[in-house]
């Protein structure tokens, strides 16, 4: 079978020519009507696949020059689109002639038992004599331009919803940042080792700050004992918040935080729900650290403690980049989870299996040095754009060589993009130069990011997942590793647990 695939999308264009030529068919391609016109001049094909929303000549005027066409009418034409959703569309599209309306995205089994379907549905028709007769001009063109219109209106109207969500989700983001940079900050300054607890409490009252919504109108103090630790432009005003510090079940202080000036006139709390989680985030780490501190003997006992805390930062890192990058939310706990069931299945040691966990929950850290225009654009990336993206590694490097893991959690986030043939990223090593716990998290995390659907293109689906994973093992990926990560990832059961 010979289909022309017609898509003004790159990504789209590709995917389905993937599809289609993968599974013994050949194909043309055009990114518009009228490219796909001057191709059928040349050679004739089986059936016509196309888009709707295109430049210089759209899918429905496609359809209309084609059934018009006595060469080409015979053709069936199926439109293949993620715009035009409504049933009127629908309706309109199937009045043109076509033989199916079918919406984006389409499992890609789903997708060819339509394309058999309609070939054979096609073969059927073939001994009539006669074609239904194509609308009248006139009707054809006020349709037209009322399904255009509406949807460029539904355009607009929807650009308009995207900006305002863009700019709320940006100020979210904004305070969300500030939120856990100081939560990062207190957590890295509370696991080195010699930091007394003045020092701690200086700067903690400076990052509470920091971490208000609006940080230039606020003020702060930590009592603790016969500690007074304040900020100096403190001051009390009658806009306070307050969070007890327990320790070992007694009250021994408190942080207290200041609005030098009302910010809101019909709300009884100057702070809003997100700033007291943040105080009570703080307190909670604080005690942490003076129980570590006023208990030193107690040291086996807070070992758990300590882990907590190295747990607390993991997820404060991974949610840091979630938060920049919401379309790609929950991957990193999916590759964690991934990556820890290969690592059992390899017969790995529990050290090296908790910390293949860790680095695949924080192994896109370095992210945050990109900018979230690339991180969330639709369409390709350009050469420079990914260039900015391949320096991730090299950032979560730096960014947790100093947090004082119990395993060499930087050097394997560092590792997680090098290909065992050397033409991976950033340093191009090669196999026996790279740690088992980075071959794991980068087989983990190329089938995940394959198999789910991102804003610039749908998922590759679970089949052509594994048969790209199976292309690339012994050449990009170790043998075992991607082995192993085929025979979880085709069982139904595994897949529906990594979305929990």
């Amino acid at each position: 079978m010979k289909v022309l695939i017609v898509d003004d999308s790159v990504e789209s264009l590709y995917l389905l020519n993937s599809l289609l030529t993968g599974s013994g068919h050949k194909t043309l391609t055009a990114e518009n009507g009228l490219e796909a016109l001057g191709k059928l001049k040349d050679s004739m094909v089986d059936i016509i696949v196309s888009d709707i929303l295109m430049p210089k000549m759209d899918g429905f005027q496609l359809c209309r020059a084609c059934k018009k066409d006595k060469r080409l009418r015979k053709i069936p034409f199926l439109f293949y689109t993620a715009t035009y959703k409504r049933k009127q569309d629908e309706e309109f599209a199937l009045s043109l002639g076509a033989e199916r309306f079918i919406i984006k995205p389409q499992e890609p089994g789903v997708l060819l038992e339509i394309l058999e379907e309609v070939m054979s549905e096609s073969e059927k028709k073939k001994s009539r004599t006669g074609l239904a007769k194509p609308l009248e001009e006139d009707s054809y063109l006020a349709e037209h331009n009322r399904r255009v219109i509406k949807k460029l209106g539904d355009k607009i109207i929807s650009l308009d919803k995207e900006i305002a969500r863009r700019k709320k989700t940006e100020d979210e983001l904004y305070k969300m940042v500030r939120k856990l940079d100081c939560l990062y900050s207190i957590a890295n300054l509370a696991i080195q080792t010699g930091m007394s607890m003045d020092k701690i409490f200086k700067q903690s009252v400076k990052n509470i700050c920091e971490g208000m919504e609006c940080p230039r109108v606020v003020c702060s103090r930590i009592l603790f004992d016969k500690r007074d630790v304040r900020t100096e432009n403190f001051k009390e005003t009658e806009w306070k918040e307050f969070k007890d510090i327990k320790v070992e079940g007694k009250r021994r202080g408190a942080i207290e935080i200041y609005y030098t000036r009302k910010r809101f006139k019909n709300r009884k709390s100057q702070f809003s729900k997100e700033e007291k989680k943040l105080l009570s985030g703080v307190s909670e780490m604080l005690r942490v650290f003076i129980e570590r501190e006023l208990s030193m003997e107690k040291l086996i006992g807070s070992y758990n403690k300590i882990n907590t805390m190295l747990g607390c930062i993991t997820n404060t890192l991974a949610y840091i980049v979630e938060a920049r990058d919401p379309y790609t939310s929950g991957h990193q706990k999916k590759v964690a989870k991934l990556a820890t069931a290969i690592a059992e299945k390899l017969g790995l040691d529990k050290e090296r299996i908790e910390a293949i966990n860790t680095a695949s929950l924080i192994h896109d850290i370095g992210k945050i040095k990109v900018p979230v225009s690339i991180l969330t654009k639709p369409g390709k990336l350009s050469d420079l754009e990914f260039e900015m993206i391949k320096i991730h590694p090299e950032v979560g490097y730096e960014i947790l060589k100093n947090i004082e893991f119990p395993y060499p959690i930087a050097k394997i986030v560092a590792q997680h993009h090098e290909k065992i043939d050397g033409s991976g990223y950033p340093k191009g090593l090669k196999s026996k130069d790279i740690s088992i716990e980075a071959k794991v998290i980068a087989v983990a995390d190329s089938m995940e990011a394959m198999i789910s659907d991102r804003p610039y293109r749908p998922g590759l689906g679970l089949n052509k997942a594994i048969q790209e994973m199976k292309s690339s093992r012994g050449k990009l990926y170790d043998s075992r590793v991607v082995d192993v990560c085929i025979k979880l990832i085709k069982k139904k059961s595994f897949r529906e647990g990594l979305d929990k």
